[in-house]
């Protein structure tokens, strides 16, 4: 809740309810960036930040519109195990600009319906028999938006069962 301790002169009546509602989508991804001014030494320069862990980041986030929780990729999941975070396997997943997939995490709270230990399991059966062309069993409560979000994706088309990895097209 905003107040105004959080934005000096502003009345806590105008705040209220100004956050209600916002969410925002986290992705992770790790590897090497180049950050720094760009442009011609005698030109304008610029600030960026450059590099493919920047894209899979920006494509994980755009991807948590479709999946619950944070969306990471693999050097990420076993620090998440580690402090009590539970992890559920997406799939193998290949962006937009992308020549390899990267396997996908969603993170979420063992507490959370779709993310207990038993759930995970379940998810991941749910998974490996969809990959292998097997009819999966119904979804279940607490990952039934993920399960339709890689259903629709199925439907169109877009695993490629030789690689074992769906091949996302838009961004």
């Amino acid at each position: 809740r905003l107040h105004s301790r959080s934005i000096p002169g502003i009345p806590d009546e105008k705040l209220q309810g100004l956050g209600d509602g916002a969410e925002a989508g986290v992705g992770l991804a790790c590897a090497e960036l180049l950050m720094g001014n760009q442009g011609p030494p005698d030109g304008v320069k610029k600030f960026g930040i450059l590099g493919e862990a920047l894209n899979l980041a920006s494509r994980l986030e755009g991807l948590t519109k479709q999946f619950e929780g944070v969306l990471v990729t693999e050097p990420f999941v076993e620090h998440a195990r580690a402090h009590g975070i539970a992890v559920r396997r997406l799939g193998r997943i290949r962006t937009k600009g992308r020549v390899e997939p990267s396997t996908i995490y969603a993170l979420g709270q063992p507490s959370e319906p779709g993310f207990s230990d038993q759930a995970v399991e379940r998810w991941t059966a749910w998974v490996d028999a969809l990959e292998s062309g097997a009819a999966p069993p119904a979804a279940e409560a607490g990952w039934s938006s993920d399960a339709e979000t890689l259903l629709d994706w199925w439907r169109e088309g877009l695993f490629e069962a030789e690689g074992r990895y769906w091949r996302l097209t838009s961004k």
